[in-house]
């Protein structure tokens, strides 16, 4: 049996016999009104850079046994409580309880699962509230999830909405836009999955539903075009380099929840010449990682050091809350070669070459700039002599690593300039 035969097969019991049966935690669902929950949440997520969810029996069973049981209270608990379950447990360790028994990353206290709730008139106040709340906003926007369930029951507010996140081991869907001729693809950035399995693929490739291949090798990226000869399913194989992963995709069925079921304009990242993928450091421990796609550097092509002559040079500027590489050279620069490292964590600048980069960093306009900073901030300003941020991304705490001492920018092999913490920015000279 050939490898691929083998992990169709996989993905079919995993898709259709996984998960426990529908109970009568369903009778008061609204259906739709759940339906625009996950549509809501996917909206935003996706303007916020990260990849779009798909509903899951499970988590949705989750969501409605703990919708059922807080209707039985004699009023909503306030703050966290309303998370706690009969037994006073939390979503985490509820979720590895029969029937539901949600897969962990190696250990129990490892599991992608999260929960957020609210009581209200509407979708949209219920979301304006998750997305004005630190703690709620980085559960919806965690790239570590994949999957959702929605509990929408009627309430004396009006509903009560019960959200479940979750993520498993290598289960890495791929969801179709609205009108089948483009994959939203995700990927695993929990922070623990390399010890489970594949972990931040880099490179993708599709298979039609024969399993013959419908192109070769080409790095991840968040949007991917249907080749016009797919048919009605196509397979997505996901791969960090060492472990592989397949996912199927029915493009007329497995579409993505978006408001009114209108696609998002998203323009597919350029293709670039795949390297093996970077290496970051373990000092997350069981944190999910950034929240930005996890993206592969460029080849480049090796070029001199610069010279004491060259006056080509880009300022590097970080404080407590955020980092920014700004073109100061008054010309279009080559930032794509440019990687940052702190002891073992290296951050190359093309984690910002994401669909929502405007331009291209190869060619990055003068007196512009890129920006990173934790995804439990928001409002973060635009540094000093940046006209415009062409780039954001947001990353877990554990990864602001100018937060850690002094930090190196390279180019390959090459330290271009070593940026002191204290000093709060440095000048990049580029090889010119």
């Amino acid at each position: 049996m050939s490898r691929l035969v083998h992990v169709l097969l996989v993905i079919f019991v995993l898709s259709v016999g996984w998960g426990p049966a529908r109970d009568s935690h369903a009778q008061d669902q609204q259906t739709e009104v759940a339906r625009d929950v996950i549509a809501a949440i996917n909206e935003v997520r996706i303007a916020q850079g990260t990849w779009p969810l798909k509903p899951n029996a499970t988590l949705e069973a989750m969501a409605l046994a703990q919708a059922e049981y807080l209707l039985t209270l004699p009023s909503l608990p306030d703050g966290g409580k309303i998370h706690e379950g009969q037994q006073g447990e939390g979503p985490k360790i509820r979720a590895q309880w029969s029937p539901y028994n949600w897969p962990v990353y190696g250990r129990s206290d490892r599991i992608a699962v999260d929960e957020i709730g609210y009581a209200g008139a509407s979708v949209s106040q219920a979301l304006g509230f998750w997305t004005s709340s630190s703690v709620h906003r980085s559960t919806t926007y965690n790239p570590a999830y994949r999957e959702i369930g929605v509990a929408a029951l009627p309430h004396r507010f009006g509903y009560l909405f019960i959200v479940v996140f979750g993520g498993r081991p290598n289960v890495v869907p791929a969801l179709a836009d609205p009108t089948g001729t483009r994959l939203y693809l995700s990927n695993d950035a929990f922070g623990r999955a390399s010890e489970a399995g594949m972990h931040r693929a880099t490179q993708v490739r599709l298979f039609d539903f024969e399993g013959k291949p419908l192109q070769t090798w080409q790095p991840w990226q968040a949007v991917l075009p249907v080749p016009s000869s797919a048919g009605e399913r196509v397979f997505v194989e996901y791969s960090d380099g060492s472990s592989q992963v397949l996912s199927e995709v029915h493009l007329n069925r497995d579409r993505v929840l978006l408001p009114g079921g209108t696609a998002l304009v998203v323009q597919p990242a350029a293709t670039p010449t795949l390297t093996p993928p970077v290496t970051v450091s373990a000092a997350s421990t069981g944190t999910p990682l950034p929240s930005e796609r996890p993206t592969t550097a460029p080849a480049v092509t090796a070029t001199p050091v610069p010279t004491a002559a060259s006056s080509m040079s880009v300022l590097v500027v970080y404080d407590s809350r955020s980092l920014a590489v700004i073109n100061n050279t008054g010309r279009a620069v080559n930032l794509a070669s440019l990687v940052l490292t702190q002891g073992t964590i290296t951050f190359p600048v093309t984690r910002w070459r994401t669909q929502w980069l405007s331009g291209t960093l190869e060619a990055f306009p003068a007196q512009d700039c890129v920006q990173v900073y934790s995804w439990f901030d928001s409002n973060v300003p635009r540094p000093a002599g940046c006209r415009e941020a062409r780039s954001i991304v947001t990353i877990d705490p554990a990864e602001m690593f100018w937060l850690a001492g002094d930090f190196e920018v390279r180019q390959q092999n090459t330290v271009l300039a070593t940026c002191r913490r204290a000093d709060g920015r440095c000048t990049v000279p580029l090889p010119g």
